[in-house]
């Protein structure tokens, strides 16, 4: 079959084909902004969720050490409405880092004579393999060889930076608020508790330990309590709390992404036809 084209009618033609190109460009023009508008919903999402899925882990552990000694919780550092590169303006949270919250926790009397918590501020200092970390916990030892440890078997320090000797099977050792041990009026050594410019730069090391590259510095505003140990800053009502709100958001986070491509499936199978 020939299809003939009269010469008069191709001005017709054209001006059809033209309107033609144009619905068709701005029904796929119309489709892209959708279509980008959708992947920036899922870019942000998703960000969103990884945000999200720290802050559930932070949490967890923040309830899984409510029990330890002198642990310190971590908190989500968040930068709200940050510009990614990638996508131009478009904003979303920015999980930036977490942090310790140096806050005290109540202190837990025991009547263990070598349970020292630190009313105030600083840290006690730990001779470790690794090196020399920072810690609140004061559950401390007496090792075979006399020495004052911590619960890892790693060095107790005094505030010259020395191990402390403590003679073997003496548990009438007095600790004063200084931190100066004595048996009875005899003075043994002394448990040093050192501050530093900013504690914020302070980093978990495991053990409840905290490590930094800054110097630690005697602290002058504490008291050490003798039978004492500081208990851990977490509540662990706030923390089940928190946690729950969270996987519901986590939930609906993972919902909306189902949702939104869904959306793009339906308008891929529009275009194909």
């Amino acid at each position: 079959m020939v299809i003939i084209i009269k010469l008069e009618n191709i001005p017709i033609l054209a001006k059809y084909v033209a309107i033609c190109i144009i619905v068709f460009g701005v029904y796929l023009f119309t489709l892209m902004q959708v279509s980008l508008a959708m992947d920036n919903s899922i870019y942000a999402t998703l960000s969103n969720q990884v945000a999200l899925n720290d802050e559930l882990s932070i949490t967890a552990n923040n309830m899984a050490n409510a029990n330890t000694t002198g642990f310190k919780k971590d908190l989500q550092i968040m930068s709200s409405y940050v510009t990614k590169d990638k996508i131009a303006d478009l904003k979303m949270p920015n999980d930036i880092a977490s942090i310790s919250d140096f806050t005290p926790g109540s202190l837990n009397q025991t009547g263990r004579p070598f349970d020292v918590a630190i009313n105030g501020e600083g840290f006690f200092m730990i001779e470790t393999p690794n090196g020399n970390f920072y810690t609140r916990n004061g559950r401390f030892l007496i090792n075979n060889e006399g020495a004052l440890i911590d619960q890892h078997g790693n060095y107790v320090l005094s505030d010259d930076g020395g191990q402390i000797a403590v003679p073997l099977q003496n548990e009438s050792v007095h600790i004063n608020r200084n931190g100066n041990m004595y048996i009875s009026e005899n003075f043994i050594g002394n448990i040093g508790v050192f501050n530093f410019s900013d504690v914020k730069l302070l980093r978990k090391a495991g053990n409840n330990y905290f490590k930094t590259k800054l110097e630690g510095i005697p602290s002058e505003k504490y008291q050490l309590l003798q039978g004492f140990l500081e208990e851990s800053n977490t509540s662990p009502i706030i923390e089940t709390t928190k946690l729950i709100d969270l996987q519901k958001k986590f939930s609906m986070s993972s919902n909306l992404i189902t949702d939104v491509y869904g959306m793009q499936r339906n308008s891929f199978r529009v275009i194909s036809k």
